[in-house]
Formats: structure tokens, sequence, C-alpha cells
């Protein structure tokens, strides 16, 4: 047993403000990948964000090992495995190349990939559940899942009217289901335009080189707005009682009564690429500031920037955002040292632009994470790829 290990594992971040704060510092130590991050999970976004600190983690060269499964037998290391697949961040680290992972031989892991792999196939069958999370291993594309690619072998992305496809699996499977007929366009238009992003931007470095540990996925959630906790609303100069603005975003909508909301429904797609900063700079190491890069990221949402277009510079992002407007909802971007988001639950004329029609439409801003409405960006340490995540309000009954 190597010396890192006969310390006590270190506690996973349990919100996003705290994973900002640990991915600060650079340490390297096991990780507590057991209950802790099923008691979070309530946390809206949470657990996707955990999804990125898991990569950034897992790439950090100072971190031998992320976990251990203190295993003495196959048998028990494989019940390991399967005790991390109960959360979307721990599947993520039971699927990335092996090495990190203490306890685990080649053949165990190699193994369970295989059932992961088989059970994506077989999504959504018969369990119910409130997540799903689909993934797609760019060293296997041939084992690239088949709602998301019409022909794996030829890497071929499904169409936009496909995704009705995983529309209905979502309400197959997802708890409320029903409540998503009203939004299948709005998913299809989110997830269509967010996946589509990874798979023109995120398999390859700045340089074309195919990134050979990348791991992209979509994932989902439904969030029971009576399971929601509800803080309340009042500022504070601590900054472990500030309210983040996803917190914000829920309560104002949940108080709003004449929105009538059973709960919410995550989308997040995540990718172990470049980042969209670094993509639309074409830098393999940032060293510009954090206003650059904001800006940067400000430039694929643009309009104009459609994932289709021949010059492969575009993201096809403005769509989410019109999406998100027509129905209330919350976006997260989470990618190289920028972090922010931007909501439709109030100051909604907020960030809109006079058209030439003499209409409104929406102007390419986000607000800073730490921040209320403010498009000034703050420093954040490095994350890996990137990661979107959306929130969209569920009508009751």
């Amino acid at each position: 047993m190597t010396d890192h290990m006969n310390t006590a594992p270190k506690a996973i971040p349990s919100s996003i403000d705290e994973i900002d704060t640990e991915l600060s510092a650079d340490v390297g130590s096991e990780y507590d990948f057991s209950n802790h991050i099923l008691d979070k999970q309530t946390q809206p976004l949470l657990e996707s964000a955990l999804l990125q600190w898991t990569a950034t983690r897992w790439r950090n060269k100072n971190i031998k090992a992320i976990a251990s499964s203190h295993s003495r037998t196959e048998e028990e290391a494989s019940q390991y495995l399967n005790r991390l697949a109960n959360s979307a961040p721990g599947t993520l680290l039971s699927m990335l190349p092996s090495g990190k992972v203490e306890g685990v031989t080649p053949r165990v892991s190699s193994k369970f990939k295989s059932q992961v792999i088989s059970n994506q196939d077989k999504w959504p069958g018969l369990a119910l559940s409130d997540w799903m999370m689909l993934m797609c291993i760019d060293a296997r594309p041939k084992d690239f899942p088949h709602q998301l690619y019409r022909n794996s072998e030829h890497r071929e992305v499904v169409g936009w009217d496909d995704y009705d496809f995983v529309v209905k699996g979502l309400m197959k499977s997802v708890a409320d289901g029903g409540k998503l007929y009203k939004l299948s366009d709005t998913v299809s238009t989110i997830f269509y335009e967010l996946f589509k992003n990874t798979h023109d931007h995120a398999r390859a470095d700045i340089d074309g080189r195919i990134i050979g540990d990348s791991i992209r996925s979509i994932y989902a959630r439904y969030y029971p707005a009576n399971k929601l906790a509800r803080p309340p609303l009042a500022k504070s100069t601590d900054a472990k009682e500030r309210v983040s603005p996803v917190e914000w975003y829920i309560q104002t909508i949940l108080k709003n009564q004449s929105l009538d909301t059973s709960g919410f429904l995550e989308l997040s797609v995540f990718d172990m690429g470049p980042g969209l900063a670094a993509k639309w700079l074409s830098k393999t190491e940032l060293n510009c500031g954090a206003k650059e890069q904001y800006e940067a990221v400000l430039s694929c949402l643009a309009k104009g920037s459609s994932s289709t277009q021949r010059n492969g510079r575009g993201f096809g992002l403005w769509n989410v955002l019109q999406a998100l407007r027509k129905e209330k909802g919350f976006i997260r971007i989470r990618t190289n040292g920028v972090h922010a988001y931007r909501q439709y639950a109030m100051l909604n004329d907020l960030g809109m632009e006079e058209s030439s029609s003499g209409g409104k439409t929406i102007k390419e801003i986000l607000y800073d994470w730490k921040r209320v409405h403010v498009t000034t960006p703050s420093d954040y340490p490095p994350a890996e790829g990137t990661l979107i995540s959306v929130l969209l309000p569920l009508e009751g009954a």
C-alpha cells in the first residue's frame, strides 16, 4: 500500500462553490466516493458538476490515485465498482482508463466497462430512476450509444428529429416524465445542440490529435419541488453562506404561484475536450486572463455560430439560449477558467437588444457565477473540458 493511501480519504466537494475552492488547491490524495455523493444528489446541478471535477482531478498529474477499493479479491473490487456506479461521477471514474482506482485490476475494470456499455445499449429499459446518463468513450467509437449515433462506425450523430427517441426515453425513465411532453421540442433542441457541439469540437485537441482518454456524456435528472431546500434569500458576507445563482433561480420560480411548478429537469452535457475558450482561441496553453476567456465563450454563443458551419468554428449555442428564454430556464457554463450562468426567471428583459424588425433578441452575454447579474468575470481555477447544464421548470398537474 502506497503512502498516500495511509491517510484518511479527502471529502468530495459538497457544493458547486466548494468545487472551485478545492480545484484551487493543487493536492494529491484519495477521495471518498462513498455515500457522500449519494447524500448530496438532491442539490441541483451538483452531481453533474462533480463529473467535471472528477475528470479534472483524474487528469492532475500530481494525484496518483483518486480512490481505492481496498479490496483483496477481484469479487470485492467488482462490488466496489458497482457501488461507484450508483452516482454519475463514480461511474465516470470507473470508466476512465484504469490506474487511478487502486485495488482494481485491468481485468475487473474491462469487465465492468463492458457491463456499463451493455446496459447503455438497453436504455431506457423498464427501470424508473430520477437520473440517467449516456456516455461516449471516444477510444471505443464502435460502442457509441445508438441513441446518439446513427452509425457509430462512421461516427455519424443522429439528427434533431431523432432526439425524439431520447426525449421519450426520458419520459419513460425519469420520474414525472409525463410533464415533459410540452417541452419535448425544447429538450430535443438543447440536447441536440449541446451534444453535437461535443462531437464537432471536443473529441480532438487544438492540434487535431484525438484525445485518447476522452469521455463525453449527456446527463438528465429530475428534482421534485417538494424535496428542494429553501434557505432564506438574505444576502450574506460569509462566502460559505452565499446563496448560489441556481438557488436564487429555483426559489424565484417556486415563489411564482402562477407557474405551478412541480419540479425541475436538468439537462447537462459534459466533455473532456480542450474547452470552449481554448478551442475558440486555438490555444493549447491558456495563458490569457479571465476577460479574454470569457469573451471567447461569448463568441461561441453568437447567433451566427451554427454547429453546421463549414468552417468548423460554430457552436450552435444561441439556439439553446432562445429555448431557455421561452421556458424560463437556467444555464450554467463551466469551461477552462470561465464559470458563468444566465437565467430567465426574473429580469427577463435583461440582456436583450432591439432587432432590425423592432422586436427584441437575445444578446450573447453571461453573468459571473460569484456575482448577481455582473458580466465582469472573476478568476477561477481551470477545469477540464466543458460542462453546460440547463434547468427547466416543469408545470404541475
